[in-house]
């Protein structure tokens, strides 16, 4: 027998709802080829003090020879690299942290690191409520800005996961002496 025989996957797929996620998996291919499409729909995702809005996903990718994933969730275009553990997201997010509504813009990747830690980056700029922000840096030196329209300035560093901050907060003399009045 000469050649390399391949035995076909039958097309795996149906859908999944659990915890307000509706999604459509579907796998597809030979073994040693194995490709995945996720489509649908999250429910609201809440985490430390942030909560991200139901919206669609449309993810495509290879299972076999080594995860990789790309597409969409919600405004976001979204990649994952099995081998690196590299998960790589940009573009616009609407969400609510800490009780501020918003939307936010930019680019983000995280990996977790050794010792609990994370790898990546983020570089990101938006709005909640009255307040203007900024982010960027690796995630264990993030650099820090928010402002508002009334002279308020918060202005530092963060570390996460370590939960580590330094942020100066000040308010212009200009709002300063209004206040004083």
């Amino acid at each position: 027998v000469t050649g390399v025989q391949t035995c076909a996957l039958p097309i795996l797929g149906g859908t999944v709802q659990a915890q307000g996620q509706t999604l459509n998996a579907r796998v597809t291919g030979p073994y040693g080829a194995l490709r995945a499409a996720v489509t649908g729909r999250t429910g609201v995702l809440s985490f430390g003090g942030v909560t991200l809005p139901a919206q669609a996903v449309n993810l495509r990718g290879t299972l076999t020879p080594a995860v990789r994933v790309s597409g969409t969730w919600g405004d976001l275009t979204a990649a994952y690299d099995g081998r690196s553990g590299l998960v790589q997201v940009s573009g616009a997010q609407a969400l609510t942290a800490f009780g501020q509504d918003g939307r936010v813009q930019g680019r983000a990747s995280w990996a977790p690191g050794p010792g609990g830690s994370f790898r990546g980056a983020v570089n990101a700029r938006g709005v909640l409520d009255q307040y203007t922000l900024a982010v960027s840096g690796p995630w264990n030196g993030l650099n820090l800005l928010v402002t508002d329209g009334e002279g308020l300035r918060a202005e530092g560093t963060a570390s996460l996961p370590s939960g580590r901050y330094d942020v100066d907060v000040s308010r212009s003399e200009e709002h300063t002496s209004e206040l004083q009045s």
